[in-house]
């Protein structure tokens, strides 16, 4: 009761707004309405308010930056927890692994609330959106869930894990890591906060437990446990040789037509450049160059939006200054 009536009492001067209920019918009929003359600080309450006129769909706010984008996350989550960040991949330190593995971490959370959840908020920028992905379908298809009584070919999961961007140790401390011993797998999933350890009898899963990496304590018993990939775009062997062999092509062609043109010097430079990809590309631990390479690996890559229901809702924050960052996205 108490909820409802906080809920009651932010959302009353929301209503109040002249245009509020104009905007509702709008967007029940599927068309666009803008507004103008919002102060910032308004603005998460406004698209809150609107939220709660479309109960049980997806909401996406879309905004220019990665400091406002963050300032709406803040305020929106004032009133509504459910609510995530999905950030932009900032390439210049995209390969330094404590910011990259940051970034993705919190890029693959948000990908698991939307593939799991019918109903949530997502705060995100433009260039964010321009990033290239495999498509829901497949990257489902690589999600793996483990329930005790399940029959587990150590083998074949450590192969699954590896090509999913995960690391084998002895012993697991941080997420993106596994650690196989006899019949015991501990595996930290990506988007979790604590490891599981999966104990087996002979090839049948006999327990999960979430545990806690220092002690080696169990926290809880699990009935089930899904394991995420490390990487956004995982892919098979095949996938992988054909990306490669595809890049390999072209750079043949290209160094072919710089010592054409006696630009030795570049063709050299290029073949260095691309080779280390390739290099990095082939033991699956440079995922920053994979992701810069995905056309290659996947021909039909989509775009973020493409994640969400089709009913979802979407507030973009400053269209003009939305479609300003996206050109000079577009013009890197």
């Amino acid at each position: 009761m108490l909820l409802e009536e906080n809920m009651r009492i932010f959302l009353e001067p929301v209503k109040k707004l002249g245009q509020y209920d104009e905007l509702i019918e709008t967007i029940k009929d599927e068309k666009t309405m803008m507004l103008s003359g919002i102060a910032d600080s308004d603005k998460a309450h406004l698209a809150w308010g609107v939220a709660q006129a479309f109960p049980g769909i997806q909401k996406v706010i879309i905004t220019y930056s990665e400091l406002k984008a963050k300032s709406l996350l803040e305020e929106y989550s004032f009133y509504d927890k459910n609510v995530v960040y999905y950030p932009a991949k900032d390439f210049i330190f995209y390969n330094a692994d404590v910011h990259s593995n940051y970034i993705v971490e919190q890029r693959m959370a948000a990908v698991r609330a939307v593939m799991e959840q019918e109903e949530l908020t997502v705060v995100t920028t433009i260039d964010a959106l321009a990033d290239k992905l495999v498509p829901i379908e497949y990257l489902s298809r690589t999600v793996l869930t483990l329930k005790e009584t399940d029959v587990v070919d150590l083998e074949e999961w450590k192969t699954n894990l590896l090509r999913m961007g995960y690391e084998r140790y002895g012993q697991v401390e941080t997420a993106g890591q596994f650690a196989i011993r006899g019949g015991i797998m501990d595996i930290f999933p990506f988007t979790a906060e604590c490891p599981v350890r999966i104990e087996l009898w002979d090839d049948e899963v006999d327990s999960i437990r979430a545990f806690d990496v220092s002690s080696q304590r169990s926290i809880e018993r699990m009935e089930s446990v899904t394991i995420y990939p490390v990487t956004e775009n995982p892919v098979t062997d095949r996938q992988l040789e054909e990306g490669i062999a595809k890049i390999s092509a072209e750079l043949e062609a290209a160094v072919l037509r710089f010592k054409e043109q006696k630009l030795l010097e570049e063709a050299g430079r290029l073949t260095k450049v691309i080779g280390e990809a390739l290099e990095e590309i082939r033991e699956q631990s440079g995922t920053g160059f994979l992701e810069k390479y995905i056309t290659y690996f996947c021909d039909t890559p989509v775009s973020f939006v493409e994640y969400f229901k089709r009913d979802a809702l979407f507030f973009l924050d400053e269209p003009d200054r939305i479609s300003e960052k996206m050109s000079g996205v577009e013009s890197e």
